[in-house]
């Protein structure tokens, strides 16, 4: 992210030079808008200069449980946060879908990435757990290691959440990445900025009459520039509609999708209207026009001709937007055929319009996904057992060292101990002194025992399963076994390392470490140094995300069903001096897999007894890790084939809609389902506040149509990032950006929204604005209030700086 050097601004005086270089723009700008505040954030807290308004940064984080909710893996995590939140329903803080960092070190040198998947406002309240899935940035790695992490680092963990929404970035960049732009039919116009007029022959005027008697028809209320606009979208394969607030934007747009929807019929008058303009494309097309050029130019005209009902795609940036636009649709369109994607609609005319909705209500034989989800959940009993076993092990201490070690290890140890015992004036344990012959005979107890095999099951019999319920040879006595295994016991308490010792253990290994490097350079001299290419690949390999698979409509499809849980043990500090755990040891620690081949441990220095107890625990990490590994995988190809399954249900009932309406952001969760979808006529209501990378990453190639409507002197899309806006025009929409090169478009002028004493005062933005008299006579002031409009002035100064204490400047 550092390298600013590699972005290229957007192009604002023509268009551009070929696709790559067009999506190499719009990548590289995303990914730097995604990244840079919270990469500042991180920084800065490093630093020591992180102000607590521009990222929040959570501490003590562990880990309480995975569960399984709607077929994905969610680990709640608990924190700390300092400060207090008043009300989780409206704060900002842990936004579903955000991205979160987290780190052991508190330096983010092992970030974990993950995003919010649960966000529950009563348990963020009561016990502040979040739930979290899994995220990475690169292929091939390791999740089940990612998983150990975060549990041997529970309790230590710092967390920051990024200050940019990733939600909104997510599925835009995949997209973006894989993006098959060249084979868009809209490449000219969207790329290379060349306006192409559709349909244009001869008969134009005879079929502009019919265009008319049609309009006449079905929307009779348009004024002038309305229904220029309107023809203007019919006769563009890429149209553009600007307006001032209360233009009637909105209305047009929802005119034009029924005037499409009321023509899609075959054999209709329009459906013969493009089956002629097609026949006049032939006959005056030159012949010299090469084969791709032709194909290209394909236009909506095959989409009427053959009568394909492909839904036509509504696209909004704000949820109310769509709503309002959906609104609009089903005065002519009934709520059977009208869909919106996304549950996050509040107006109850679109209840059941809902895709979830629509799902459940559906009549077509839908394949079953039930048998997925169980045998996802007996997968997760695995896992919950597998749990179980990590936290009987995660701990080194007596009854572990005799477990881990091998078992020459084992009774080596033991018979030097016992040797070091003999020679020694008495055994003296917990003040008792053993008589020589009882010690003499304890000795020819355990060395009776021949074979070796049997001296290491008996040991780990009586120290594993307790005394009383240990299995041993009729021919041993019980008591002196008993004794024996104490005496064990004591060797290990002499011989482990005190814990405390651990802070000065990463600079004892590492000098140990440079004097073996050093002695072993001579066998070095051949090796080669691989310089890593840090420029393409990094920028490529950044940006790999696993999708989630569940969102609106899968979450309420499955909300009957529990999640099941998997408890960790509530994590407690280990205070005790000669038990270890791996988050015990700091960072930078080196395994030495050849201690443990070593066949006398009380040899070892203390340097070599922690790396040997390190090395123990992370090779008992590492069996466990690979059985995590193969679980985790065949849940996750489980949970791709349900994916599959539940997108051909989503397709089987979109494909019965005649319109289908989403948010930027829904559309780019759900975008495999619209590329299967293959909608060739979009339109994009507030198209001036969408950020052309977010628009171009949810468009496919089977887009023939593509119409614009909004107001680019208003609003611009929002781009956090100041000098993306300054230096490098990011902020820039489509819309505007072909409207400032040249590309043709039609205005509207008639508002009727405002009493004329408030529209006269956009004058300066839209010079032709003018009112409906219409709607100036019904917009009748309230008689209770002397005027329409009151100004506000004041003589202290305003408050610039943003404080913590205030609410709405923290919360």
């Amino acid at each position: 992210l550092d390298k600013v050097k590699y972005l290229k601004p957007v192009v604002l005086n023509g268009g551009y030079t070929d696709t790559d270089h067009y999506l190499n723009v719009y990548f590289r700008l995303l990914r730097t808008e995604c990244f840079s505040a919270i990469q500042k954030g991180i920084q800065d807290y490093k630093k020591g200069k992180l102000d607590v308004r521009d990222m929040n940064v959570y501490y003590n984080v562990s880990v309480r449980d995975i569960e399984i909710q709607h077929t994905k893996m969610v680990l709640s995590l608990q924190f700390k946060l300092e400060g207090s939140v008043q009300n989780w329903n409206k704060s900002k803080k842990l936004m579903f879908g955000n991205l979160l960092c987290l780190s052991a070190n508190g330096e983010f040198t092992d970030p974990i990435w993950v995003t919010v998947a649960d966000r529950n406002p009563e348990r963020l309240t009561k016990s502040r757990v979040i739930g979290v899935e899994l995220v990475s940035f690169q292929q091939d790695v390791d999740i089940a290691q990612m998983v150990l992490d975060l549990i041997h680092n529970s309790g230590r963990m710092t967390m920051v959440e990024s200050p940019t929404y990733f939600q909104s970035f997510r599925y835009i960049l995949f997209s973006l990445k894989h993006s098959k732009i060249k084979e868009f039919s809209l490449v000219k116009e969207i790329v290379h900025g060349i306006y192409i007029k559709d349909g244009t022959n001869d008969n134009e005027d005879d079929q502009d009459s019919v265009i008319t008697k049609v309009l006449e028809k079905i929307c009779p209320t348009l004024e002038e520039k309305q229904k220029e606009a309107f023809d203007h979208a019919l006769q563009n394969r890429l149209a553009i509609i600007q307006g001032p607030p209360g233009t009637g934007k909105t209305y047009v747009g929802a005119k034009i999708i029924e005037y499409f929807i009321r023509t899609q019929k075959k054999g209709s008058i329009m459906s013969k209207l493009f089956q002629s303009r097609k026949k006049d494309k032939k006959l005056t097309s030159n012949s010299t026009e090469s084969d791709e050029e032709s194909e290209e130019d394909t236009s909506f005209s095959d989409y009427e001709q053959d009568g394909v009902n492909t839904p036509i795609l509504i696209l909004t940036y704000k949820n109310h937007a769509l709503d309002e636009f959906l609104k609009h649709c089903l005065t002519f369109c009934g709520a059977n055929f009208v869909t919106r994607i996304g549950g996050q609609s509040k107006e109850p005319e679109l209840v059941d319009c809902l895709l979830h909705s629509k799902c459940k209500a559906s009549d077509f034989r839908k394949e079953r996904t039930g048998y997925l989800i169980e045998e996802i959940e007996e997968l997760f009993n695995k896992l919950e057992r597998l749990v179980d076993k990590y936290e009987k092990k995660k701990y080194f201490n007596f009854k572990m060292f005799v477990q881990l070690v091998s078992k020459t290890q084992l009774l080596v140890f033991l018979e030097e101990a016992l040797s070091v015992q003999k020679r020694d004036s008495g055994w003296n344990k917990g003040g008792q002194n053993y008589r020589a012959n009882q010690a003499k005979y304890i000795l020819q107890q355990y060395f009776a025992m021949h074979d070796k095999n049997l001296q290491y099951n008996v040991v780990l019999s009586m120290i594993i399963k307790g005394g009383k319920n240990a299995w041993i040879p009729r021919a041993l006595n019980h008591q002196a076994m008993m004794d024996l295994c104490n005496e064990l016991e004591l060797a290990y308490s002499h011989w482990v390392p005190d814990k405390k010792l651990l802070l000065n253990f990463s600079q004892l290994q590492q000098k140990r470490q440079n004097i073996s490097d050093n002695a072993d350079d001579n066998t070095d001299d051949n090796t080669d140094v691989v310089d890593k290419d840090d420029v393409d690949e990094d920028y490529v390999n950044e940006i790999y995300s696993v999708r989630a698979s569940a969102f609106d409509e899968d979450t309420k499809l499955y909300k009957d069903r529990k999640p099941k849980v998997v408890n960790f043990s509530k994590t407690e500090k280990n205070t005790d001096r000669k038990t270890f755990s791996l988050s015990d040891f700091p960072k930078g620690c080196v395994a030495n897999d050849t201690l443990l081949s070593k066949k006398s441990l009380r040899q070892m220095s203390d340097v070599e007894k922690y790396t040997f107890i390190y090395t123990l625990l992370l090779t008992d990490d590492d069996g466990i890790n690979k059985e995590l590994n193969l679980i985790l995988e065949e849940i996750h190809m489980k949970q791709k084939k349900k994916q599959v399954i539940d997108l051909q249900n989503k397709l089987e009932v979109l494909k019965a809609q005649k319109i289908v309406g989403a948010t930027i952001t829904g559309a780019s969760v759900q975008l495999d389902l619209i590329k299967q979808l293959k909608p060739k006529i979009v339109i994009v209501e507030e198209a001036a506040e969408i950020l052309e990378s977010s628009l171009v990453g949810v468009l496919t190639s089977s887009v023939e149509k593509l119409i614009l409507i909004g107001d680019h002197k208003q609003l611009k899309p929002q781009v956090d990032t100041y000098n993306l806006r300054k230096e490098y025009n990011f902020h820039v929409s489509m819309m505007e950006r072909l409207i400032g090169i040249g590309f043709p478009y039609k205005s509207l002028v008639k508002q009727g929204r405002m009493r004329p004493e408030f529209s006269i005062m956009l004058k300066d933005i839209y010079p032709e604005l003018d009112d409906f008299p219409d709607m100036e006579i019904n917009n009748i002031p309230l008689k209770c209030l002397p005027n329409s409009m009151f100004f506000w002035s004041h003589s202290f100064h305003e408050v610039k700086e943003r404080t913590v204490k205030k609410e709405k400047s923290t919360d």
